[in-house]
């Protein structure tokens, strides 16, 4: 039912998803889905929770395999695994950045790019020195997510552009934002 429901909460937003399509969907019926989540907001809250569980696993999974790699080469790979996440499920990715169809429960989405860029302050303060309380370290962070997520969802959402392409284009862009912060940091500027 999750599943099904995620796909159709992605195509017609919160409030355009008829539960006749979500039950026809699942294989199932408006009652079922009443009987195991309460109500639409229910379903929708749970859909968003399980999105939000897979993409944190999935994101955090691969930023931890990159944490011995160059400053660059990590970059490059937390952005790829973006990429590769809003690839392998579209639907989901949709859900947590797409606040144009968001239901009940956005918090939920805030707090888990909130997360992120919480793990890229830890990690830019470690290879940088920059004390992890800094404002403009914070806000490069949140320029990563915010970049990660623009340019994901024009490259597989909108543009239907090469995901690979794509995604080392955002990389290389980053990467390059970041080394210019570790530069500033060690000139002192």
């Amino acid at each position: 039912m999750l599943t099904a429901a995620a796909e159709v909460f992605a195509e017609s937003g919160y409030d355009g998803a008829p539960l006749v399509e979500i039950a026809s969907r699942a294989h199932t019926s408006k009652p079922t889905i009443y009987k195991h989540f309460g109500d639409k907001a229910g379903l929708y809250r749970s859909c968003l929770d399980r999105e939000i569980a897979a993409a944190r696993e999935f994101l955090f999974d691969a930023y931890t395999r990159a944490e011995s790699d160059s400053i660059a080469d990590e970059v490059t790979a937390d952005v790829v695994a973006f990429f590769d996440y809003a690839r392998m499920r579209p639907h989901g990715f949709r859900l947590i950045v797409d606040d144009t169809h968001r239901g009940p429960g956005g918090q939920a989405a805030q707090r888990f790019t909130d997360s992120v860029v919480d793990r890229i302050v830890g990690r830019l303060a470690a290879r940088t020195g920059v004390e992890p309380t800094s404002a403009v370290l914070r806000q490069i962070a949140a320029m990563l997510v915010g970049a990660s997520v623009y340019s994901a969802r024009e490259a597989l959402l909108v543009s239907q552009a090469d995901p690979t392409a794509a995604s080392r284009l955002a990389a290389e862009f980053m990467s390059g934002a970041v080394l210019h912060l570790a530069t500033l940091h060690r000139s002192g500027e």
